[in-house]
């Protein structure tokens, strides 16, 4: 009865209405889907979900059905980086990362940090938490943006994270950047996903086994192309149509390439720790300010 409940709950968040944005027009040579604004210095708040999730966790299927869900709602604005833990996807960065945000509990998985909010304890979330703390970073103004441009060459790839602030910010502010699978979906027995949910009748995961294999794991993070903090943006560039620019070149392999990859990138506040603006664009395609 607990499980039902608490899918109800999930499913009622997940099918939530959530107002989209206006269609635009489309550069032929871009994924910039927000209009275009004549000053530069108007930029649109997006929410980064930093979800930790794992092959072995049996609740991680509807973490991940929820967030998609809301994230799909309003793809323009809210970006999900999945970080893997204790399975065949895990890379270095996520324990330590996730350990950086615990304030010293044990983390839960799966559980997620949105826009790293927070001030005191834990700033990993549990799924009850999610929707309102998407919402409230959706709600607040932007005060600096990026763009990014990206280049594959042959087993290579040259990135170029551009930051742009409409006010003067103190403080030391860095940009980081990921590289993201958009699916990773193998028949692999390490690949499986335990289920939680394979018996719980109203769950869109009935009857699809404990584990689901093959499992579609989608926004897998699996490089992050700085250190956890990432790379400090010029103090000099933080004053109103300041712009600072960052570049970054990883290998990759054709069969990295072969999994639709994207980058994200996101400005944080060191002194708050808070991530305060992200962009996204596909490997390989530019992605300008808005």
């Amino acid at each position: 009865m607990k499980k039902n409940l608490l899918l109800l709950f999930v499913l009622a968040i997940a099918f939530a209405s959530c107002k989209k944005e206006d269609a635009t027009l489309t550069p032929a040579n871009s994924e910039n889907t927000q209009r275009s604004i004549s000053s530069g210095l108007r930029f649109t708040k997006k929410v980064l979900i930093e979800e930790f999730v794992g092959c072995s966790y049996a609740n991680t299927p509807c973490s991940n059905y929820l967030l998609n869900s809301i994230a799909s709602a309003n793809s323009n604005r809210i970006y999900v980086a999945s970080l893997h833990l204790n399975d065949v996807m895990e890379i270095g960065q996520n324990l330590p990362l996730a350990n950086s945000f615990s304030n010293g509990n044990t983390i839960t998985v799966p559980s997620a940090m949105i826009n790293r909010t927070g001030n005191t304890g834990s700033r990993l979330m549990n799924w009850q938490q999610y929707n309102g703390t998407i919402q409230q970073s959706l709600a607040q103004s932007a005060s600096c943006g990026l763009a990014i441009s990206t280049r594959v060459g042959n087993n290579s790839t040259d990135i170029e994270v551009m930051t742009k602030f409409n006010s003067t910010l103190s403080g030391a502010y860095t940009v980081s950047a990921y590289l993201v699978h958009e699916s990773i979906n193998s028949n692999a027995s390490n690949y499986g996903q335990a289920n939680a949910f394979n018996n719980t009748t109203n769950s869109p995961f009935f009857g699809a086994g404990n584990p689901i294999l093959p499992y579609n794991h989608q926004n897998v993070v699996f490089k992050m192309l700085t250190a956890t903090n990432g790379g400090k943006i010029n103090a000099t560039a933080q004053v109103s149509g300041g712009v600072d620019t960052q570049r970054f070149s990883s290998d990759i392999t054709a069969t990295q390439m072969a999994k639709d990859c994207y980058v994200i990138a996101f400005i944080t506040n060191m002194t708050t720790r808070e991530i305060v603006n992200t962009q996204k664009v596909k490997l390989g395609m530019n992605k300008s300010w808005d």
